[in-house]
């Protein structure tokens, strides 16, 4: 499965799960889409890639707008199981966890109690 595209993600997590020294990890994230790099499907394919090879239980994304989730589900048939995202009574998401629910994704929330606005 490895590809020239995915190479760098499949190298990255080598890296981490050696400077960890752990045999596997529980959940791995997707930060951030980063949609103008448009690596996000490839980046994806090579954790599933780790998933099925066992050194991955479940992957999920973070910070992933519904049109994202939407291309990553096309490209891959894969369902994240997460998606982390701010979320707190400033910013209810509303939308985005309909979206959620829709398609089994677990909403993870990030920064709970709301940020300091100044």
């Amino acid at each position: 499965m490895p590809t020239r595209d995915t190479t760098a993600t499949l190298t990255a997590f080598d890296k981490s799960i050696d400077r960890l020294g752990v045999e596997y990890l529980d959940l791995y994230l997707i930060h951030w889409p980063c949609p103008e790099l448009n690596t996000f499907v490839d980046t994806f394919k090579a954790f599933a890639h780790l998933r099925d090879q066992g050194r991955i239980r479940s992957i999920g994304v973070s910070n992933f707008a519904p049109e994202h989730l939407r291309i990553l589900i096309d490209a891959t048939g894969i369902v994240p199981v997460v998606n982390q995202v701010e979320l707190h009574p400033m910013l209810p998401q509303q939308e985005l966890r309909e979206v959620h629910a829709a398609l089994g994704i677990a909403t993870e929330a990030w920064s709970p109690s709301g940020r300091e606005r100044c």
